[in-house]
């Protein structure tokens, strides 16, 4: 495999991980939705504490660097906390949780 072999391969990859991240957040927009219309707080602390322990334990069983897994995810929950913020706010619901 040449350089512009490995460096096609690693566009690819990146094209997935970003139709990845888009199909992420429209999934965290409908879950918003979802949660606004049973009267569920926006921010769930302990599902983002399993979702810790969902990352950690993927990193490990593909030898990845759990740290640079859970940095991913905390760049991940940020903007989705954001997102769902957002979305209580402009429908009219509370965004305590």
């Amino acid at each position: 495999m040449t350089i512009e072999d490995s460096r096609q391969a690693i566009d690819i990859v990146d094209r997935q991980i970003i139709a990845l991240l888009a199909e992420r957040r429209r999934i965290v927009a409908d879950l918003a939705k979802r949660k606004q219309s049973l009267g569920l707080p926006a921010v769930d602390p302990e599902r983002e504490q399993a979702l810790q322990g969902h990352w950690r334990r993927a990193a490990e069983e593909f030898k990845f660097p759990t740290e640079v897994a859970l940095a991913v995810l905390e760049a991940l929950l940020a903007p989705s906390r954001a997102l769902v913020q957002s979305i209580f706010e402009r429908d009219g619901g509370s965004t305590k949780g």
